[in-house]
């Protein structure tokens, strides 16, 4: 499952990228629940403050969600045929946050979840 969003780095806060995860790392019959965390493109801007408002624009017209890095946010994942909620953050780390079941359930799960905790909701691209 992958999602994709924008962020800038705090080392660089010229800079923003377009990131993708892609989780959970499956290998045969062994499940590690973490993420690979893909940069896909990295644009420099003179200042922070023009490189985030280029990020926000980039982000809306391209339906992407504009994620601080060090946060979490609310997604789902399908493991051997159910749906989990699973709070993921920008650095990889992934943390199951309810019981399998169909996927409408643990959309609206995860979505509840969001709204409790302040947390964005992304939707995997691929279900």
């Amino acid at each position: 499952m992958t999602i994709s969003f924008i962020t800038i780095a705090e080392s660089e806060p010229h800079k923003w990228s377009v990131v993708k995860n892609t989780f959970p790392k499956i290998s045969g019959t062994l499940i590690q629940f973490s993420s690979d965390v893909t940069v896909e493109s990295t644009h420099t801007h003179a200042s922070k403050k023009t490189a985030k408002l280029a990020a926000k624009e980039f982000a809306k017209a391209r339906n992407l969600h504009y994620i601080k890095m060090h946060t979490s946010v609310m997604t789902i994942c399908k493991v051997f045929g159910s749906y989990s909620p699973v709070k993921l953050s920008t650095d990889g780390e992934a943390k199951w946050e309810g019981d399998p079941s169909d996927l409408n359930t643990t959309i609206i799960n995860a979505w509840l979840h969001a709204v409790r905790t302040k947390l964005i909701f992304i939707s995997p691209e691929l279900i």
